[in-house]
């Protein structure tokens, strides 16, 4: 469902809260379609399909500030979308030969802490050890513009992009096919503005490209950060 804990479409305010081991398939904690600011709080080993901890899709800017996200994962699972099966080639000698595909709309195991479409602002927060197939700590999708992100005096530690499949049936994820690689260890996505500042990246890695970030932006700056 939306949201492992809360389902907000309004206005939402977090403060001094502890969120642990939830799961859901559009934010293993938050499914966020309204305007949503949290503080003073920890993130710990929830999990979702798509954002680890906080899914969000509106036009509002969602503010984060002085909070910690640990352990948290993006798990790339066909057990929570529709399945389509499609042909992938044909042979006399042996007919068809089919793959699975998610039909979900967007790709799976994506943000092991944060996934969303909308400008997201961090203040004075670590992300550490969180995981995803791509996007190991914060992923952005872009709606009907370009998102920005803005980290100020942020810590990310050991945040991964590598292998999240999971199935809890009897799927064979070897034979499914992923829309997505393993990329950007802590950050990825496409933003209008992205800027990183008094940050720090530290021993995050990812199986193929940005080992800390793999991002484009038209507007795109990295100042005093290590």
């Amino acid at each position: 469902g939306m949201g492992g804990v809360i389902l907000n479409r309004g206005e939402l305010v977090i403060n001094s809260t502890v969120f642990s081991n939830n799961m859901g398939h559009r934010g293993g904690v938050i499914a966020d379609f309204g305007k949503t600011s949290i503080e003073s709080s920890l993130f710990d080993s929830n999990a979702g399909v798509h954002g680890g901890a906080i899914f969000s899709n509106t036009t509002s800017s969602m503010n984060v500030k002085d909070c910690i996200f640990n352990n948290n994962v993006a798990l790339t699972s066909i057990d929570y979308c529709a399945i389509r099966l499609y042909t992938t080639s044909w042979s006399i000698d042996e007919g068809n030969h089919h793959q699975r595909q998610s039909a979900c709309e967007l790709a799976t195991g994506v943000g092991g802490a944060i996934y969303g479409n909308n400008d997201i602002f961090v203040e004075n927060s670590q992300f550490i050890s969180n995981s995803a197939r791509t996007g190991g700590a914060i992923a952005s999708y872009s709606g009907k513009s370009l998102p920005s992100l803005e980290l100020r005096n942020s810590t990310f530690l050991n945040n991964r992009a590598n292998d999240t499949r999971y199935s809890k049936g009897s799927n064979d994820l070897n034979n499914f096919h992923f829309s997505t690689g393993y990329h950007g260890g802590a950050i990825l996505g496409n933003y209008n503005r992205l800027h990183i500042l008094d940050s720090e990246f530290y021993f995050n890695q990812a199986i193929q490209d940005g080992g800390a970030i793999q991002a484009r932006a038209k507007d795109g700056r990295i100042l005093d950060s290590i």
